[in-house]
């Protein structure tokens, strides 16, 4: 047989096994997280793990801009979109996902298609020869992905054994993903292992929009910080739970979440974004638990401000030193009057103690082995978050999770 009908017969079987498998070529994908106080754009470069289809990151490059998509006009995305860009090669790229995220969700449903459909435009428009998904996509499938991620960079996937809880706290919504027992929001299939998986998201309840309707409360706040209606703080740790609890438990109707929906094959839970920032800044990122963020948050509140921002305290001087007794009041709250994570064998980690080198957005190149389960997932749906005093429909902004 003739050496050219031996490579056409490879080629062929080649593209069989390609087929059989699901196994593509490397690519190049674009992941967009245009989150509520500015966008992240990363580009992987990847190929599928023959053993299994994971995909192998080959290398990573990344970019990113202060201020969310949602605060733009549809005249101005043109440009918001080229500085974010910047000089990404416009001829190399297979997939691009432009996917927002709560910054977007509580505006309204007409400027948000119209942004979308904008930035739709402006991708297909620049990228021609991309396979373009531009979607503000729900909390659930936000949480999911940062689960995915998390499992991938810790090779828990791979090595399909227990997995890890992932618990989310940006500037307009909270998510918490971890494995279950029952079919309840999506499956993952991976060759022959299955996860089901549990992927909530609560909108309102991230940092920003919870301390938004709090800045009078002075418990909340370090002993003398000025706060809007001319009084001063106080730094009342456990007052300042008692009077953020009601959020959690009465509006938002978290109770005993965990209890409802429980744990299953999770060696632990990592919290992330909010809670890693604000447990940086009380100096418990190695030894993350509730109890120390309890101790430390009292401690923090009972500082006197004058002292905080002149740089007399441990704490760093930085520009969101204000938040942090509100902050860590809050999250106490939230893990255990709502999570009860509080009453669970299961240890919180955050990322100075446990392998994550990603967000959510590497969760997206594992588009292929999602299975939605939950029905809300096949239409989006959103419009207005809960709110302790009224209903709001616009985003605040005060504190930047990038």
């Amino acid at each position: 047989m003739s050496s050219g009908k031996l490579a056409s017969i490879f080629a062929i079987l080649c593209s069989v096994v390609t087929a059989v498998y699901g196994l593509d070529p490397e690519k190049i994908t674009a992941v967009i997280n245009a989150g509520s106080t500015g966008s992240r754009l990363y580009i992987y470069e990847h190929s599928p793990d023959p053993a299994n289809g994971i995909p192998v990151i080959k290398k990573k490059t990344s970019s990113k801009m202060k201020g969310g998509v949602q605060e733009e006009s549809v005249d101005s995305v043109s440009g918001y979109l080229q500085r974010l860009f910047g000089s990404v090669s416009k001829g190399n790229i297979n997939n691009i996902y432009f996917y927002s995220t709560a910054g977007m969700r509580v505006i309204s449903p007409q400027k948000r298609a119209a942004l979308n459909d904008e930035v739709e435009k402006w991708l297909k428009d620049n990228f021609p020869s991309a396979t373009i998904e531009v979607e503000t996509i729900t909390g659930r499938k936000e949480g999911l992905y940062a689960w995915l991620a998390l499992n991938h960079d810790n090779s828990r996937i791979k090595l399909q054994g227990d997995t890890v809880g992932v618990l989310d706290l940006g500037g307009a919504s909270t998510q918490i993903a971890y494995e279950v027992d029952k079919d309840e929001d999506f499956t993952v299939k991976i060759n022959d292992n299955t996860y089901k998986l549990n992927s909530e998201s609560f909108l309102g309840l991230g940092l920003d929009q919870a301390i938004s309707q709090y800045l009078n409360r002075a418990s909340c706040f370090p002993i003398g910080y000025p706060l809007p209606d001319g009084r001063n703080g106080t730094g009342d740790f456990i007052t300042c739970t008692a009077k953020v609890k009601p959020l959690i438990t009465r509006v938002q109707e978290i109770n005993n979440y965990i209890g409802f929906h429980p744990p299953r094959n999770t060696h632990s839970f990592l919290a992330t974004a909010g809670f890693y920032y604000t447990a940086a800044e009380l100096g418990i990122s190695k030894d993350f638990s509730i109890a120390s963020l309890d101790e430390k948050g009292k401690t923090f509140c009972d500082s006197a401000w004058n002292d905080l921002k002149s740089g007399k305290t441990p704490y760093p001087v930085n520009p969101f030193l204000w938040h942090y007794c509100f902050d860590a009041a809050y999250e106490k709250d939230l893990l255990t009057f709502g999570y009860r994570l509080d009453t669970r064998n299961i240890p919180i980690k955050t990322a100075s103690s446990i392998a994550y080198k990603s967000d959510w957005s590497l969760g997206v190149l594992f588009n292929s082995f999602i299975t939605p389960v939950n029905k809300k997932e096949q239409g989006y749906r959103t419009g207005f978050y809960k709110s302790e005093n009224c209903m709001h429909n616009s985003a605040s902004s005060s504190m930047s999770f990038f």
